[in-house]
């Protein structure tokens, strides 16, 4: 009686793999639970930069949240072949198509697993590249690695099972080539939220008659969206003596504000853990983005989000995830023109009371709504959904 209760058991088990076998085969995925972990996830980055921290580092703690396993790593550091059995889900992170990724994504698929294109920005469009009022200025070599460069992320994007990106406006542009595709709203990290808590607690602003205007650039490219606010701001210079203007960052300002250098500081690009505590220093937050351009109306609301941890207002350009996170006049204002932006610095120079309750609200905004517990679940149900 023993040996044939073996002998069925063992018929069992034998059944129940060659089902999951054809099963894996159609490429429907079963989602392991080691422990109380829903399914492993690697993220695989092509850069190391904010846009990993944002995109890799903050989604994984949001899946944790979920009861997801996840790691993350560079991948360029990762032996490809080995990983193929320990993960379900493999999220390429603005990583570039090659023969060696192509490989990649076809092993995974033979295996059942799961690939998913993760971007935050526009890089997949070869029409993109005439966008940039630097393009023209490339040599024929720059011009075409460019292009290369967004054909090579185009087949990413083509090859995975599904894309996440980081606004809505960027999702309508990646629907216009993938089928699946999900907008993962950019969010503050754990790291973030402690450190600019502790910026706030310790907080030194300066002399309260002065206003300090800020600008935090990432790139020299940026240029051309300072020059969205650049009028206003030389305006506000010339009409309040007690305005002052801090660049933090990769910018040229050129000569134009060379009269005021006397209330114009230019400081280093600086690691992100300090941008909390340099934040507190000023009083307006900048957020420009050029205008008619669908590659900088695809840019994520996260100026406003690091500026609202620790209370400073935001004055953004209004693109379209802007749109989504600021309710103008009240945690934020919006502006689209010259004029608008004049009028956006004079109400927040002239009633510092009106300031700091906006500053308030940003606060308070961002802390209930923009942060990885806040969103945590809604990106655990698009990864199980991409997981159907």
């Amino acid at each position: 009686m023993k040996n044939l209760y073996i002998k069925i058991h063992n018929t069992i088990k034998k059944v129940i793999r060659q089902f999951a076998h054809s099963v894996s085969r159609m490429g429907i995925n079963f989602v392991r639970k080691p422990g109380r972990s829903k399914a492993n996830i690697l993220f695989l980055s092509g850069l190391d930069d904010s846009s990993t921290r944002y995109r890799c580092v903050n989604q994984a703690e949001q899946l944790r949240r979920e009861g997801f396993s996840c790691d993350i790593s560079k991948v360029q550091s990762v032996d490809l072949n080995s990983v193929l059995e320990q993960y379900f889900i493999f999220v390429l992170h603005r990583v570039i198509y090659d023969p060696t990724i192509g490989q990649f994504i076809e092993a995974a698929r033979a295996k059942g697993k799961t690939i998913v294109y993760d971007v935050d920005d526009l890089i997949f469009d070869l029409e993109i590249a005439h966008s940039f009022a630097s393009f023209k200025h490339k040599t024929e070599k720059e011009k075409s690695d460019f292009v290369g460069f967004l054909f090579q992320n185009r087949q990413t994007l083509l090859a995975a099972d599904a894309v996440t990106v980081s606004t809505q406006s960027l999702r309508s542009e990646a629907q216009k080539v993938h089928g699946r595709v999900y907008a993962s709203f950019n969010v503050a990290g754990q790291e973030l939220l402690d450190i600019s808590r502790s910026a706030m607690n310790g907080k030194k602003r300066g002399k309260s008659e002065e206003v300090v205007i800020g600008y935090l650039c990432g790139t020299p490219a940026h240029y051309i969206n300072f020059m969205e606010c650049s009028n206003a701001l030389l305006w506000a210079l010339t009409s309040y003596p007690n305005v002052k203007f801090r660049l933090i960052g990769h910018l040229n300002l050129g000569g134009k504000f060379d009269a005021y250098k006397e209330r114009v500081e230019m400081l280093p690009f600086q690691p992100w853990q300090h941008l909390p505590e340099m934040l507190t220093e000023i009083d307006i937050n900048l957020a420009p983005l050029e205008k008619g351009n669908r590659f900088t109306d695809c840019k994520s609301g996260i100026k406003y989000i690091e500026a609202g941890l620790v209370g400073v207002p935001t004055i953004a350009s209004r693109r379209t995830d802007y749109v989504r996170v600021i309710e103008d006049g009240k945690n934020g204002l919006l502006v689209d023109n010259e004029a608008e932006w004049h009028e956006a610095l004079r109400q927040l120079i002239e009633f510092p009371e009106y300031r700091r309750q906006m500053g308030a609200n940003a606060r308070m905004d961002v802390w209930k709504n923009h942060t990885t517990q806040s969103h945590s679940k809604v990106l655990g149900k698009i990864m199980e959904d991409i997981l159907k």
